[in-house]
């Protein structure tokens, strides 16, 4: 299975055969975010150039598909952890990085062709550590700049937990 996807996707081209590199391009796949509840078009294109860099010279099996997962979740472990050093303290930020990696749904998650689990939990925790930073540091232009650049990322990887933009406007509301 894992084998048959990634080929097909390098193959045929999942989404680059359909795009035509013209703004008008953007009605059909940023809506997607919106609209579709899981899956937004930023895991497609991600999973297009991943298989294109490397389908020729590396096999595409399990271990190459997860890959990309693997760097998602390392990274959302990092941001939770960076989260948690924001919150309470360094100690606390370990600790929260490690409960992330530790979580049941990771180990499954990692596992699978798609992108949609890791890369979401990612840009959730990045947009949550970016806004927690400008509202600490309202100053700061890389804060000003960084917080909804990730808003928008994440809205790109498709909104599988909408509960998550309620949660952000209290957290921007309480602070």
């Amino acid at each position: 299975h894992y084998f048959a996807d990634g080929v097909t996707i390098r193959d045929t081209g999942l989404v680059w055969s359909s795009l035509t590199w013209d703004m008008s391009d953007e009605k059909y796949f940023l809506p997607a975010a919106v609209i579709y509840y899981m899956d937004g078009p930023l895991q497609y294109v991600i999973l297009n150039w991943y298989q294109y860099l490397i389908g020729d010279w590396v096999p595409l099996e399990p271990a190459t598909e997860q890959f990309p997962n693997t760097v998602f979740i390392y990274l959302g472990c990092f941001f939770a952890y960076l989260i948690g050093r924001e919150i309470h303290s360094e100690k606390f930020g370990y600790l929260f990085g490690l409960m992330l990696a530790l979580v049941p749904w990771v180990g499954l998650s990692i596992r699978f062709n798609g992108l949609t689990g890791p890369l979401t939990c990612l840009w959730q925790l990045a947009t949550i550590y970016f806004f927690l930073r400008l509202i600490r540091d309202s100053d700061k232009t890389c804060w000003r700049i960084l917080a909804p650049f990730s808003l928008t990322v994440y809205l790109t990887t498709g909104l599988d937990w909408p509960l998550f933009l309620f949660i952000l406007l209290i957290l921007i509301l309480l602070s």
